[in-house]
């Protein structure tokens, strides 16, 4: 709350006045006598809040700063005891004397007087305000205020508030429930566009309409408890009340007389279901909704036990087994999950410990569910996992106890199936690959839920935490009861686990990304066979070595990392593969981008592009991102300390980093602003890489809930990729042939220096070193317009540089894929000056180029060996870390193959979609492989089987043989190059379509006669289509067999007249049906006839000028002969 100016109690100033008086009449002059004590002052603190700040200053002025019977070395003290956090760094950055007060008091108003953060602070407090709760008056009162005051000082600030009803009116009706909406809406007239003042006072009236209502009940009660003489005579109750509250309990709670429901109570909720039951008995309070003004039999409420739907509330739920067991046992029966015992917050020691047992579930799960690991123990000791209760919220608000594993060795937390069921909380589906010692995988993770959790009735210790969900953690922990009784040192001790002695089900995991916050100081040390005491918050957890009391021979260990697999990106990029491309649109946004680009690049001295992020909107803030940088960070650099060789790669990719330049400190005089975004980090390793097998990848989208990441305040760009079809085209017909990289493209181009603010990192070379801030200073890979700014700078390097260089400037604009330049020539002298041409247009840029390959060695003789490639160049995708089976190019051979990758995965239908889309071919080479598994995915999609569900017999009998045979598609080779001479050559593309009623395909060939009568073929692409779901006739089909070769005579036409002169474009076709429409015009046709049809004569009367011909054709080469009995 603010303080007004207005309620400043008057005797404050007189004591000032009274003290500083007697000060300067019983004193001396010199400063250096005065021993200040301060009284009292009911001026609140200043913390660095700039929405207070005007406050603060106002009251400052007026008793201290503009007194003058206080010398400057009293205001001096009395600022600094007004001030902390930050403010107190100001202030007290100068000795405290006479001469430096009005120096520091100026510093300090110059600091927080600033105009727009203050604005900035009251806006985000409006935009922050959460949502007003239904049927509590007091959280629609907080957002009310918070509106007012906030919109006050900004009208304060001289911002045309008045003008801003339309953006304010939605902004509240976002945080209003929808009966007040509706309420509202009918209040005005129709078509009437509602201005924020109405808005306000119509919610003013409805708050102060619940707030008298909430004031009247308490009275309305006791007047019905003084007239209750008997508990015979009948309750009354009218039809008003129950309609206005759920409950009585709007008013003060009856257990604890304070301004709260009795649900929301935490004394009533820290007691059993029993004890609860028990207490609304005596109150005689409703069980069902907890009202005291009406009974059981007359609750006209709808809700019931969410657990078990009998008319009761669920906060009085409890089963059987927890009456019996709390009738033979003083210990608390908490609700539980999947742990169905109760739990004390001190430990019972007297006597054998109980043989109580925990609900174990499905003892006879596969062990290749779980992702432990297994060996054999030492004889004489073993060891116990730390274990702890926690209360988790569940979806309806309510904290329900919980079993917990904590592991630092996990970088993920996880929670298991039951219990997320339980919890009921929304799970965000996908499939996660977790990684455990030896490299062991598992694709167990289907989902993530989002876990809110708190030590025992603790409500002000919540943490926050993503938790994979998986079908069991582990088995019971411990393997069997432990002697706890004779471990003296764990007496008069509260344990995080009160019964971690006894074997107990798991139903939580907390790992690496919030052990940190659980952990606090002190640790009690046990003697030898007695387990240590780690402190945290939940209380002592005991775990450590032990004495053998195990009969298993088995360990368990935890650690493991994590990542997702997005199923759905995999599979939109292949069938993006398996598509005709279409033309590139520009939207308004890309049009944007590419003005933006121009009208703030610049070249450094060195020629170097300096270039400016393109953002949506000016000044985003991002409160709280360093806390989550610096929390990712941590959890990072726990998981590399384990593998010290990852450590070191990754020490020395940032040292490199820094030391070339591409990133700097950040000083420390520089203020930790929300303005500024940190980005968190990570590696990612790809073995079959030539030179950098770990790249570190920067995640731009991080962000907090409810707030927004850097991608999401800029603008991606147009893409200004080549397609890889035209590309890989135009590469088959050189005869000599180049092949390059551009060496850290994005790491040479830089960011603006008023921009580096938004690309900060958490970084240190050492455990031992404090954490340092970081600036990266160049284009960064996992920003969104990353891609577009990159190349949007070598086109512009052509534009600068490229009259000086015609044949490097043909090769950028038209032979370049993201970093790799694949371009050739017809001769070899040609050749030789595009490979100069290309060296010394880059170096004006300051950009190099490495990994060179070339079908003639010759070209590369003059370059050191270090430059160039050792590998077979991929055509792969460059932001995939994985593909089943991709295109490759051997510069040794001149031939196209394809290489191969197992994977060895459970049969699912997630984990089949994943790899079938993993095939990169985009000249539809293996046209008949990727038919097959289009038509595969089809029948996994029309099964209506779950993600995780094993496809029925016939499907897994198809898919192993797929996978036995693929690695059969390694051996083949297909000739890069096409040969032809103008003078001499006569050429030809006949494109053949075909259907069946498996699917559709289209095939061109490029068939060259030369004048010595040989004839040559080539396989130029392909592209096929499975049927339909909803059966089409097999002319139908054919037709649009027709349209689909249409379409891919279309895209590749326009490719081969840059390079050949086409003599004929025929196109063949088996169907008569399809003949005879295309010969007819369009409109004696009915729909579906007719636009295909015109599709087709579109194209073909305006770039084509088909030659159809009823003959039949072989559609294509089957590469194998069972994938004929699978179609």
């Amino acid at each position: 709350m603010y303080v007004d100016l207005c309620e400043i109690d008057t005797a404050n100033s007189q004591k000032i006045l009274n003290y500083s008086m007697n000060a300067t009449t019983s004193g001396t002059s010199n400063e250096h006598n005065y021993h200040i004590k301060p009284p009292n002052l009911d001026i609140p603190k200043f913390n660095g809040d700039y929405r207070t700040f005007s406050t603060f200053i106002d009251l400052y002025n007026a008793l201290i700063h503009n007194n003058p019977t206080l010398t400057p070395i009293e205001k001096f003290r009395y600022l600094l005891s007004l001030v902390e956090g930050k403010p107190l760094g100001v202030v007290s950055s100068l000795p405290m004397t006479s001469d430096n007060y009005q120096t520091t008091y100026d510093n300090f108003v110059d600091r927080y007087s600033n105009v727009r953060f203050r604005a900035q602070s009251h806006w985000y407090a409006i935009k922050t305000a959460p949502k007003a709760i239904r049927d509590q008056p007091e959280s629609l009162r907080n957002l009310l205020d918070t509106f007012s005051q906030n919109l006050a000082s900004l009208k304060n600030l001289n911002f045309p508030i008045e003008s801003w009803d339309f953006i304010l009116v939605n902004m509240l009706l976002e945080r209003v429930d929808d009966d007040l909406i509706t309420r509202f809406e009918l209040s005005l007239a129709s078509g009437t566009i509602p201005k924020f003042k109405e808005l306000f006072e119509f919610l003013e009236k409805c708050c102060k309409t619940y707030e008298s209502l909430n004031l009247s009940l308490p009275l309305i009660n006791n007047k019905r408890s003084n007239k209750i003489k008997s508990p015979l005579q009948p309750r009354r109750t009218t039809s008003l009340l129950a309609k206005q509250t759920k409950n009585s309990n709007s008013g003060s709670c009856l257990l604890c007389n304070e301004m709260h429901s009795l649900y929301n109570c935490s004394t009533f909720l820290s007691k059993t279901p029993q004890e609860r039951y028990q207490l609304s008995k005596r109150a005689h309070l409703c069980v069902n909704c907890l009202s005291n003004i009406h009974s059981t039999q007359n609750c006209k409420s709808a809700m019931s036990c969410r657990k078990c739907n009998q008319r009761h509330h669920t906060l009085l739920h409890f089963s059987s087994s927890n009456i019996e067991r709390a009738t033979h046992s003083p210990e608390s029966a908490l609700p539980s999950t999947s742990r169905e015992n109760s739990f004390n917050n001190k430990p019972h020691f007297s006597g054998t410990p109980s043989k109580t047992v925990f609900s174990n579930r499905d003892e006879n799960s596969s062990l290749n569910q779980s992702f432990a690991a297994t060996g054999l123990l030492s004889k004489s000791t073993s060891v116990l996992l730390g274990t702890a209760v926690i209360e988790v919220l569940d979806k309806f608000g309510i904290y329900q106890s919980m079993r917990c594993l904590l592991d630092p060795g996990s970088m993920t937390s996880f929670i298991t199936e039951k219990s997320a069921n339980t919890l009921g909380l929304p799970k965000e589906r996908g499939l996660y690959e977790i990684q455990g010692l030896d490299n062991m995988v598992t694709n167990s993770g289907q989902a993530t839920v989002t876990l809110s959790f708190r030590p025992l009735n603790c409500p002000e210790s919540v943490l926050n935490t993503d938790a994979i969900v998986l079908p069991k953690i582990c088995d019971s922990l411990p393997t069997a009861i432990l002697p706890a009784s004779s471990w003296s040192h764990l007496s008069n001790l509260k344990l995080a686990d009160p019964k971690f002695y006894v074997p107990g089900p798991i139903d939580i995991l907390l790992g690496a990304d919030v052990y940190t916050k659980i952990i606090l100081n002190g640790c009690v040390r046990g003697i030898h066979g007695e387990p240590d005491l780690l402190n945290t918050i939940f209380g002592y957890v005991p775990m450590g070595k032990i004495g053998t009391f195990c009969e298993t021979s088995t360990v368990t260990s935890f650690f493991c990392n994590s990542h997702k697999i997005n199923t759905d990106d995999i599979l939109t990029k292949f069938w993006e593969v398996e598509s005709v491309p279409l033309l590139p649109m520009l939207s308004d946004n890309d049009l944007f981008c590419e003005e933006h680009f121009l009208k703030t690049y610049q070249r450094n001295s060195d020629g170097k592009f300096v270039v400016h992020l393109p953002f949506r909107d000016n000044f985003p803030t991002f409160p709280g991102i360093r806390q989550l940088a610096e929390q990712r960070f941590l959890s990072l650099e726990r998981r590399l300390l384990k593998d010290q060789e990852l450590y070191k790669s990754y020490c020395q990719f940032m040292k490199e980093y820094l030391d070339l330049g591409h990133m700097k400190p950040v000083s420390h005089e520089t203020e930790l602003s929300s303005a500024s975004y940190y980005i968190p980090h990570h590696c990612v390793l790809k073995p079959q890489a030539s030179s950098t097998k770990l790249r570190v990848v920067f995640n731009g989208s991080a962000k907090l809930p409810n707030q927004t990441s850097l991608n999401d305040h800029l603008f991606t760009g147009p893409k200004l990729q080549k397609d890889i079809v035209e590309l890989l085209i135009q590469f088959r017909f050189h005869v000599y042939v180049l092949c390059t990289d551009i060496k850290m493209m994005y790491r040479n181009i830089l960011i603006t220096s008023s921009q580096h603010q938004y690309q900060r990192i958490v970084w240190r070379f050492s455990r031992n070193d404090p954490l340092q801030d970081y600036e990266l200073i160049t284009v960064v890979y996992g920003l969104s317009p990353s891609p577009f700014l990159a190349l949007r700078a070598l086109q512009q390097l052509v534009l600068d540089e490229g009259a000086d260089f015609p044949l490097a400037s043909h090769a950028i604009s038209n032979h370049t894929y993201v970093d790799d330049v694949v371009t050739g020539a017809t001769t070899f002298s040609e050749a030789l000056a595009l490979k100069n041409e290309l060296i010394a247009l880059f170096s004006k840029a300051g950009l190099d180029l490495r990994k060179w390959a070339s079908n003639d060695p010759n070209l590369l003789s003059d370059l050191p060996s270090d430059f160039l490639s050792t590998t077979h160049i991929n055509f792969d995708d460059p932001e995939s870390s994985l593909k089943i089976l991709g295109l490759q190019w051997n510069p040794t051979t001149d031939n196209f193959h394809f290489h191969f990758n197992s994977l060895d995965r459970p049969c699912t239908k997630r984990n089949m979609l994943s790899e079938l889309a993993r095939i990169f071919d985009p000249l539809g080479f293996l046209a008949p492989v990727t038919f097959f598994t289009k038509t595969l995915i089809q029948k996994l999609w029309s099964s209506h089987m779950d993600w995780d569900q094993q496809p029925p017999d016939e499907i897994i009998r198809i898919w192993t043989r797929y996978k036995n045979e693929m690695h059969l598609l390694s051996q083949i080779d297909l000739p890069r190059k096409i040969l032809f001479s103008e003078c001499e050559n006569r050429c030809e593309l006949h494109g053949f379509c075909d259907a069946s009623e498996k699917g559709y395909a289209a095939v061109v060939y490029l068939r060259i006669l030369r004048n010595n009568k040989k004839i040559d073929v080539h396989l130029v692409a392909s592209k096929t289509k499975v049927a339909p779901l909803k059966k089409l006739t097999i002319p139908r089909l054919e037709l649009c067999a027709a349209v689909l070769l249409a379409k891919l005579l279309a895209y590749l036409v326009p490719i081969f007249k840059t390079k050949i002169s086409l003599d004929k474009i025929i196109t063949w076709s088996d169907s008569n049906i399809v003949l005879y429409w295309l010969h007819s015009p369009p409109s004696r046709w009915k729909t579906f006839v007719a636009n295909r049809v015109l599709i087709f004569k579109t194209s073909s009367h305006t770039q084509l000028g088909y030659t159809l011909s009823p003959r039949t054709t072989l559609l294509m080469l089957l590469l194998e002969e069972y994938f004929h009995q699978s179609l």
